[in-house]
């Protein structure tokens, strides 16, 4: 293996390693013989300073040309990033990811605490837990979500425990959980710990991550599809079309009139989702 270093998506440089290339593709989907392939296809042409968005780059290339379902897969992250620009749509999609998982959910409440009016992202409920949730969306890789924002949002959560706003059988916890699609600094998650907030980001918590929310129940968002162009993320964000798998959950031509664009527009999604879905 070459001794070199690469940069990661913070900006810092860190030790090559070909066990995390061969994981990320091997968690896509790939077969363990083609992510191993691949692997060593990566090493035998890294260099010291590479940036690991160029290892993610040529790692999709390859997947691309063998196993193009897997390829889709592995572009899970970036697919999220592109929920925006605003924060809208991934709200949207977090309501899809809870209640594919079995909870009740309500977006976009205004509540009031003891001493104030709070803006609630969304309440995520089922048999055991009240979910008060906020969302952070980040668009720019290597965002982290820091200590300030927990402290902040823990803040309005005991304002809401403390008013006489949610009235709950004993069986029934109320719980703050936060949500991204970036990662949490170490100083968040230490507090987060310590107070009882609950944090769902990119492989966070370990093995249990957003990500691993989303492929239990292929909740892949539908800017995953290669086809989507970005000029259609309001109408499906309203039309409430936010997973790959919507588009083909009625006829084409029924999709193209609920997004409110031609037939000819939807085919590529529709075979797309196809090939990801399988």
């Amino acid at each position: 293996m070459k001794n070199c270093f690469v940069v990661n998506l913070k900006g810092e440089k860190e030790p090559f390693s070909l066990a995390k290339v061969f994981r990320s593709a091997q968690q896509s989907g790939a077969s363990k013989d083609l992510a191993q392939k691949i692997a060593i296809e990566i090493e035998r042409n890294i260099y010291s300073g590479i940036k690991t968005s160029e290892i993610f780059k040529q790692v999709n290339q390859l997947l691309k040309k063998e196993d193009k379902q897997s390829s889709l897969r592995f572009s899970l992250r970036e697919a999220m990033r592109k929920l925006g620009p605003s924060g809208f749509p991934f709200e949207k999609y977090i309501d899809d990811i809870f209640s594919a998982h079995g909870y009740e959910v309500s977006l976009n409440r205004k509540i009031k605490g003891k001493f104030a009016m709070h803006e609630i992202d969304f309440l995520a409920r089922n048999e055991k837990v009240l979910y008060v949730g906020e969302c952070k969306y980040r668009i720019s890789p290597g965002e982290r979500i820091d200590l300030a924002i927990l402290l902040a949002f823990y803040a309005k959560f005991l304002d809401l425990k403390n008013s006489n706003y949610f009235n709950l059988p004993k069986s029934i916890a109320l719980l703050p959980i936060m949500v991204t699609n970036a990662k949490f600094s170490s100083q968040a998650v230490r507090y987060a710990n310590g107070v009882g907030i609950e944090l769902l980001g990119w492989k966070h918590p370990l093995n249990k991550g957003l990500e691993y929310m989303i492929e239990a129940e292929q909740l892949y968002p539908i800017t995953i599809l290669p086809s989507f162009k970005g000029y259609l993320m309001e109408s499906c964000s309203r039309a409430k079309i936010m997973l790959a798998r919507d588009v083909l959950a009625e006829s084409p031509e029924q999709i193209a009139r609920i997004i409110g664009i031609e037939k000819n527009r939807i085919l590529p999604l529709v075979n797309d989702a196809k090939t990801l879905l399988g």
